[in-house]
């Protein structure tokens, strides 16, 4: 090895050189493990063992100098040549050698896995170079040249070393080998994104590609890189140069194996130092599950029978489905920005009014509701569901309606209703039939029994012509009784249809004639102040039924220390016309027995005649009629019944 112009200097100079070489090569090992990110396949102790410990023997044993050397004159320079070797000497040179070779085989892997990535490739190339042109220079000049060709070898050794220094410092220098800034570890952010991301060039060439990218479409970047963009992964921009904009927007894109995904692509324009677009950035996410929810969910809502509308704060209308249309006739645009409560029936309206506020003031609560709509050609139509408050979802912010339409159930459940009120009104003309026949023709039938014994015990012959008349009448009643409990029962239509028209006044002379020998016999006066027009709307036997039964009470409850009295008057309501029957007999205790005046078999007097039906069957007649009677008594003063007759 050519060393020097003395003998002494190339002497110091060869051993200088050795642990040089033994320094160098762990070095550039360490520096191409750390460069290529391989901490993970190389551990420390791989490290320690085959780069730190043996380069220190090795020095140790350098410098006690084991070998003789033969120093070998030319005509310029001090050759150095090791003729008797040591057996650790030659261990040296091979785990040289052996270095070499495994940082050249480290290099070439490094250079293949980023074959794709351009910057690395550049600085795994210059790298390569940088330190292949000293081992390569170094065998031709130092061997080849002067052994095999018999020439003087060529001093370039310390010219080889400076070939690889200018590469190393090219390669850390022009492409930032050893800058850490966030802008020159663009690789390390861009790779450890969960978004795809894409450069392009302003002939939309791509440029770049991470490989979260490549995971999400199935490419690879052989199949990317240096392509003109694609349509389906990215709409096209006429002038790339001039967008400088963001844009945002939704895409279904095809995989490399045919899957059709969402994502969202967000593209922004790609700037050099002078602020001048050079490209774009597409950012590609994955929305792909959420879409498909969400489009699932869109399908079932606008699909589905049931209504879903949305309103906000005000009641107003945010959204409808489809089937709002269908059910009620309003599409989106009829309804748009109107309140809800524009489309409900107005006695309903009032009523959601109030349930509105409570939904307001209790979000989340998942309340229960029957509305009732006016359908957009005027009808109405019933619908049931529930209503939540979901303002404070920042998802939502709205009040959600699912509703149904039941306006068939309604119309099944008001027949039904029909039917029960027609069972029910049968029911009771039933009962009010037998209650007439066992009551009303009895108290004809006492009557004329009563007529009859008197009858049997005058002797004058006025007295019985006054008497036979008498019983002529009360004999007449009985057979209009009769007659009119024979129409009843031969009557089908509901008790509404058979109202007829009555003028009332001579309807209670009528009855004041039946009860005629009770009242004389008794003091009994009656005062009739109803108005001869006035008429009202019943079954005649029902308000004959009603006018003796209340007659007859007021003369079996009569006081005992005065006279008897009954006051008969008539006066209008909006609904009604009232007559009232006044009387000042016993009175009723109302806070006692108030809450069962009305009921069958039911007394508050220790009367033996009195068998608690006259005022069950008033009420049955009354209400049958659509109308009601109620009661004001005084305990010891009297009492006054209010018969409700429906106009």
């Amino acid at each position: 090895m050519r060393l020097a112009y003395d003998q002494a200097t190339a002497v110091e100079w060869y051993y200088i050189m050795g642990v040089f070489a033994l320094l160098v090569t762990p070095l550039a090992v360490i520096f191409i493990i750390l460069y290529a990110r391989w901490q993970k396949l190389f551990s420390g102790k791989f490290v320690m063992l085959t780069q730190f410990i043996p380069p220190l023997l090795f020095i140790c044993f350098n410098t006690t100098r084991p070998d003789t050397h033969a120093i070998i004159p030319s005509d310029k320079w001090y050759w150095i040549a090791n003729p008797d070797q040591q057996m650790i000497t030659k261990i040296i040179y091979s785990w040289v050698s052996l270095q070499g070779i495994f940082i050249l085989v480290l290099l070439g892997i490094n250079l293949y896995q980023n074959r794709h990535d351009k910057v690395k490739k550049r600085q795994s190339t210059m790298l390569a170079i940088g330190f292949s042109l000293p081992v390569v220079g170094g065998i031709v000049s130092q061997a080849i040249v002067p052994l095999w060709l018999g020439l003087d070898n060529v001093p370039i050794t310390p010219v080889l070393f400076t070939f690889f220094s200018i590469f190393t410092l090219i390669s850390i220098l022009k492409y930032n080998f050893l800058d850490y800034s966030p802008k020159q570890q663009w690789d390390k952010i861009v790779e450890t994104m969960k978004e795809g991301l894409v450069i392009l060039n302003l002939e939309n060439i791509v440029m770049y590609a991470n490989s979260h990218f490549y995971q999400l479409t199935g490419y690879n970047s052989d199949e990317i890189i240096g392509c003109k963009a694609d349509e389906e992964f990215l709409n096209p921009i006429n002038d790339i140069s001039k967008f400088d904009g963001e844009e945002t927007y939704e895409k279904l894109i095809v995989k490399k194996t045919g899957e059709r995904i969402w994502v969202l692509i967000s593209v922004t324009p790609y700037k050099n130092d002078q602020k001048k677009t050079i490209g774009l950035i597409v950012i590609y996410t994955d929305i792909n599950e959420s879409k498909r929810s969400k489009e699932r969910f869109r399908a079932l809502v606008e699909n589905a029978g049931d209504i879903i509308s949305m309103t906000d704060a005000q009641s107003n209308f945010t959204y409808v489905s489809p089937a709002m249309e269908k059910v009620i006739g309003y599409s989106w645009e009829d309804l748009k920005g109107r309140s809800i409560f524009s489309i409900m029936h107005p006695e309903q309206a009032e009523e959601s009014m109030a349930n509105f506020d409570f939904l307001l003031n209790n979000p989340n609560v998942l309340t229960p509701r029957i509305n009732r709509f006016i359908h957009k050609d005027g009808s109405e139509i019933w619908v049931e569901g529930v209503v939540i408050n979901l303002l404070n979802d920042e998802n939502v912010q709205a009040i959600v309606s699912n509703h149904r339409d039941i306006s068939e159930r309604k119309v099944h459940e008001e027949k039904i209703k029909n039917f029960m009120d027609v069972t029910t009104d049968q029911n009771k003309r039933l009962q009010n039939f037998a209650h007439i026949v066992s009551h009303n023709i009895r108290s004809h039938v006492v009557n004329i029994s009563g007529l009859i014994d008197i009858l049997n015990f005058t002797k004058k012959e006025e007295d019985r012509d006054q008497l036979i008349k008498m019983l002529k009448t009360s004999s007449d009643k009985l057979t209009e009784t009769t007659d009119n409990l024979n129409e009843i029962i031969t009557i089908q239509n509901s008790i509404i249809n058979q109202l007829t028209e009555i003028e009332l006044k001579s309807e209670i002379e009528k009855t004041q004639s039946v009860i005629n020998s009770m009242t004389q016999t008794l003091k009994c006066t009656i005062s009739n102040h109803v108005d001869t027009s006035i008429t009202v709307n019943a079954v005649p036997a029902y308000l004959e039924s009603i006018l003796l039964n209340l007659m007859t009470n007021a003369v079996k409850y009569r006081s005992p220390d005065r006279d008897l009295h009954i006051e008969l008057t008539c006066c209008d309501e909006e609904k009604y016309k009232i007559l009232k029957v006044k009387d000042n007999g016993l009175g009723i205790d109302m806070q006692q027995h108030g809450s069962k005046i009305f009921g069958m078999y039911k007394t508050f007097h220790s009367n033996k005649d009195s068998k608690g039906l006259g005022l069950f069957i008033v009420k049955t007649q009354i209400e049958a009629m659509e109308g009601k009677i109620e009661v004001d008594s005084v305990y010891g003063e009297g009492t006054t019944f209010k018969v409700y007759f429906r106009k």
